[in-house]
Parts: structure tokens; C-alpha cells; sequence
């Protein structure tokens, strides 16, 4: 991702030689955190609006999904699940199970079962 715009880099591993078989994603920063906001409702907007094309880039796997909340000593807010599991659904994209870090927590879990993924 450069300047906030994800992209996938499928297209130009898979010319010549090289091709990939997973293509992994994750979100390791946003730009409000960086910058000291850590205002809950703009890193929600602004984590969904990553995510989300993230998950419309090609990707077979979203790593960590939620870890940048925690990572930011935030709770992960509960309005950004439903959205990133049915985008993810939507887009056929797996989502990373992490026991080490316990990321994504019991509810986004629970939420992921319950929507079929």
C-alpha cells in the first residue's frame, strides 16, 4: 500500500519467472494513529475504508485483522466485524486465525461462524 491506496502485486509477481500462490494482505498502520488521533470513530472509517479495498485487491488471505486496533491499545470496536466479514466473504478471502496474539478475539470469530465464513 502506498500513500493509503492498497495494492496487490499479484499482477506483476506473477509476469515472467515468478508466480505467487497466496497473496497475503494486512493493514499495519493507519495514517490517524500515526499522527497521534486515536479518536475511535475516525480509525473505524479509516481502517474500513483500507480494509475493505484491501479485500478487492486479489488477496487470498487478510493477515491479523484486527490487530492494529490492540497494536494502538484500542478495543477492536465492534461496528468494523460484520463489514470486513462480509467483504471478505464477498471477495472469497480467508481471514487469519492467530492463537499467539488471540487475533481476532471470540467475537469476531463467533461473528465470522454465524455469517458462513
Amino acid at each position: 500500500m502506498r500513500l493509503g491506496i492498497p495494492r496487490s502485486r499479484r499482477d506483476s509477481a506473477c509476469s515472467g519467472k515468478f508466480r505467487l500462490d497466496i497473496l497475503i494482505g494486512s493493514v499495519h498502520w493507519l495514517l490517524h494513529t500515526v499522527e497521534g488521533d486515536r479518536n475511535p470513530k475516525r480509525c473505524v472509517r479509516e481502517f474500513l475504508d483500507i480494509t475493505l479495498k484491501l479485500l478487492e485487491k486479489d488477496i487470498d488471505i487478510l493477515a491479523h485483522p484486527t490487530r492494529i486496533f490492540s497494536w494502538n491499545g484500542m478495543e477492536v470496536p465492534r461496528e468494523e466485524v460484520d463489514p470486513l466479514v462480509d467483504a471478505a466473504i464477498a471477495n472469497g478471502v480467508a481471514l487469519e486465525l492467530n492463537s499467539h496474539s488471540k487475533d481476532p478475539d471470540g467475537y469476531f470469530i463467533r461473528r465470522c461462524i454465524e455469517r458462513g465464513l
